[in-house]
């Protein structure tokens, strides 16, 4: 198959519509220039390096690596590597490695890989192995291997092999196999339990969970407060984690738009805590890849931030989103990875408090 290197926009925009021979376009970003592909029709097929992006139709297919992005629809297909990202509709399909990420709609599908990410939504399906985590939506479902998580709601369900984990909200329900554990945040979810599986349920709650093996295990808890919740150390000052644009922007364009700059102090005009969403408060959370629940942008970043216990506002009834808290005001030490390592970042991006 012939193939040919496109390292600039001007060298694609220059290719012709269409080839006489089966041909293979490589798309190599080495100028820094975002290369963006309008339109991969039929049985077309790519290479996407580092800040390239494109749009797959019918039966296209791409492999995406270093930051790449697509939207694919129809039975479009992708591989995604590195820090690529893509928006899957309609019978899509992609497979994902590394720390890759995507959003999945209606009947697509995905596998996920080691650190991979993705949002499922509507009919999507989903099969994560080694670390890969999801947010399941609608009615979504999920095969979850190894270490791999995820977040169900709606009518979600999932199978939890090996050591796998999931919190169940709304009506999500989950089958669990082997060491796999679940966290039952709702009276509606259910959880089957097989082999050693442990199913995690809040005392108040009366949630359908059925023991399919003697060695399964149900444990009720008593909450104590997100702090223990969370894992997080009641101290005068905690460091906390929030989820922004590649711009370091949340709720960009509209009323509401905040910057959260490296080394400024950011405090909300209008402190209000009447209500655990909505306007009138910032909100954090305790580890940087549980923001993954609330927003999941291809160039998104996590960023730490420091704040002080009085700043702080938990909800104690029954919190919609246990891993969420309010705060009034927080000072952004810097950018950091989903576990909250500190990512080394250009200057000029930073603010002026070093």
């Amino acid at each position: 198959m012939k193939e040919i290197v496109i390292t600039t926009q001007a060298e694609l925009d220059a290719l012709p519509l269409r080839f006489s021979d089966p041909t293979r376009i490589v798309i190599k970003n080495t100028s820094g220039e975002r290369i963006r592909i309008s339109q991969l029709r039929g049985n077309a097929s790519a290479v996407l390096c580092e800040n390239a992006s494109a749009v797959l139709w019918g039966n296209a297919s791409a492999v995406l690596r270093g930051n790449a992005s697509a939207v694919l629809c129809e039975n479009a297909s992708a591989e995604l590597r590195g820090n690529a990202s893509a928006v899957l509709w309609g019978n899509a399909s992609a497979v994902l490695r590394g720390n890759a990420s995507a959003v999945l709609c209606e009947n697509a599908s995905a596998e996920l890989c080691e650190n991979a990410s993705a949002v499922l939504c509507e009919n999507a399906s989903a099969e994560l192995r080694g670390n890969a985590s999801a947010v399941l939506c609608e009615n979504a479902s999920a095969v979850l291997w190894g270490n791999a998580s995820a977040l169900l709601w709606g009518n979600t369900s999932a199978v939890l092999c090996e050591n796998a984990s999931a919190e169940l909200r709304g009506n999500a329900s989950a089958v669990l196999r082997g060491n796999a554990l679940v966290r039952v945040q709702s009276s509606a979810a259910r959880a089957v339990l097989y082999g050693c599986s442990v199913a995690f349920i809040g005392a108040p709650l009366a949630a359908n969970v059925e023991k399919k093996s003697t060695s399964c295990h149900v444990q009720l808890t008593l909450d104590l407060g997100w702090f223990e919740r969370n894992a997080v150390d009641k101290a005068e000052t905690v460091v906390l984690y929030k989820k922004v644009s590649k711009d370091f922007k949340t709720q960009a364009g509209t009323g509401n738009e905040t910057v959260w700059t490296i080394g400024t102090t950011v405090t909300v005009p209008n402190w209000n805590t009447a209500s655990e969403c909505g306007p009138g408060k910032f909100h954090a959370c305790s580890r940087p890849y549980f923001c993954n629940e609330f927003r999941n942008q291809p160039g998104d970043r996590y960023i730490a931030i420091s704040i002080k216990l009085k700043d702080l506002h938990e909800w104690t009834d029954d919190p919609k989103y246990p891993h969420k808290i309010a705060f009034r005001s927080g000072t952004v030490l810097y950018e950091c990875d989903r576990f909250g390592r500190e990512v080394n970042m250009p200057p000029s991006l930073s603010g002026k408090v070093k």
